[in-house]
């Protein structure tokens, strides 16, 4: 959002036409109203006032901090780069480093400059080199991801959908939303990173864009030869987000052997959800939203959900490493505590004791047991930032070998009932064996 200060500045008036990746919100004479869609918010970076670089170390230090309190050893920064005029954020992780005050371990995923195509490619690859050359390939930050947009998100119309969205959305400029990078050139864009030995993180919202990037990862894996590789080759591929999934995609994920990173917080019903998505989507495609049940089993749906402490994933080939599933959280847009996101996951509904509780589970057949989310948030998620099962270190587990990186809860969540997950509370967290909060 922008005030008419900020607007003044940036020179938005009703003149201003939006761009090809975003919109400016109007009032009736065609004047901005002060939200700003997706690319348009690039429009007011220039004008926005810049933190210090003592301000952003102070910031990853308490969001570090904040991270262990709630058992995160480790995570991906999905946004390491020029993004909308921010500094970049590998300068901070760097200075951590250096100064010997980073204890999460860090992939950082190199933004992918969706007004350029795959000529960029050699100047990430050449980023990549320097970082690993200078900091070593065993650094606590490393570089070896990339991160697309190639849709935005349903509640503005954005996201990028098969069909049209239903009432104004469906009127737009942008019926079916907007594909930031999508077709040929999603596929030319995925096809360089693997040759290039990056692992492609790419932002998926609509049914549209979860299709473009399931083609493409598709076209890469006949082309690439996937099937000669072994399941703990470096490139960890993911979709991140999958909201809306076509019933016909489902069953690609694990025919493909890409992993769904789901925000399983996002799940449920609640008011953003019944005022904001269902009335411009409608029932029929509302019904395909955060299938993780059935991309987990392979298109098939489980006998899903509760606290039960039955294997993740049963059906995955034990010769396969790769998991069909990984979880994170998205924050700041969401609450970094796991033990929230994996209450929804198993119950699909929010805490009986949240304010915006609805007792109606979202898709209830597409509920997780308590173990198929834990093996996500844990396991999953390691093995994505490329501490699985072949890496040089291997962390998510609790294994003889494995690193050290633990959490200690106040309870046991699978002793109680699957409605009182969300109650479990990290009391102590470890790093390697050292302990960092509690």
């Amino acid at each position: 959002w922008a005030n008419s200060a900020a607007l003044a500045l940036a020179g938005i008036t009703a003149d201003s036409p939006d761009p090809a990746d975003g919109r400016i919100e109007r009032l009736p004479d065609g004047s901005p109203q002060g939200t700003l869609h997706e690319g348009a918010a690039s429009l007011v970076a220039a004008v926005a006032p810049a933190a210090t670089p003592d301000d952003e170390f102070a910031a990853l230090l308490e969001a570090q901090r904040y991270a262990h309190s709630f058992g995160i050893t480790a995570w991906q920064d999905a946004i390491v780069g020029d993004y909308f005029g921010a500094s970049d954020t590998a300068l901070v992780y760097r200075r951590a480093l250096a100064e010997g005050r980073l204890t999460v371990d860090v992939v950082g995923a190199l933004w992918w400059d969706r007004t350029r195509g795959v000529e960029q490619v050699p100047e990430l690859v050449a980023r990549r080199e320097a970082h690993a050359a200078e900091l070593g390939p065993a650094s606590r930050f490393r570089l070896s991801a990339v991160k697309i947009m190639a849709d935005g998100v349903v509640e503005n119309g954005t996201a990028a959908m098969l069909e049209p969205y239903l009432g104004e959305a469906g009127e737009s400029e942008h019926p079916t939303g907007i594909a930031f990078v999508g077709g040929q050139a999603l596929t030319d864009a995925i096809m360089a990173l693997d040759d290039a030995g990056f692992s492609a993180h790419v932002h998926v919202i609509g049914d549209r864009a979860v299709r473009d990037a399931l083609d493409a990862f598709e076209a890469t894996s006949a082309a690439n030869d996937w099937a000669s590789r072994p399941s703990t080759d470096a490139r960890r591929h993911h979709l991140a987000h999958v909201q809306f999934v076509h019933p016909d995609d489902v069953a690609r994920f694990a025919a493909i052997g890409v992993t769904a990173n789901m925000q399983a917080l996002w799940a449920c019903n609640e008011p953003q959800m019944r005022e904001l998505t269902v009335p411009i989507v409608g029932a029929e495609r509302a019904a395909t939203q955060y299938p993780f049940a059935s991309i987990l089993h392979g298109g098939v749906h489980a006998a899903g959900g509760g606290a039960g402490r039955g294997n993740a994933g049963d059906d995955v080939a034990a010769t396969d490493a790769r998991p069909r599933l990984c979880a994170g959280s998205d924050w700041p847009v969401s609450t970094p505590d796991p033990w929230q996101a994996i209450h929804v996951a198993v119950n699909r509904t929010l805490p009986a004791d949240d304010p915006e509780h609805d007792p109606e589970p979202l898709l209830a057949h597409e509920a997780l047991t308590l173990a198929e989310a834990l093996d996500a948030y844990t396991a999953g998620s390691a093995f994505i930032n490329g501490r699985g099962p072949g890496d040089a270190h291997v962390t998510g587990v609790i294994e003889v070998g494995a690193v050290a990186d633990l959490a200690a809860t106040d309870r046991d969540p699978f002793a109680g009932p699957a409605e009182s997950i969300h109650a479990t509370t990290n009391v102590g967290t470890w790093v390697a064996g050292r302990r960092v909060f509690g």
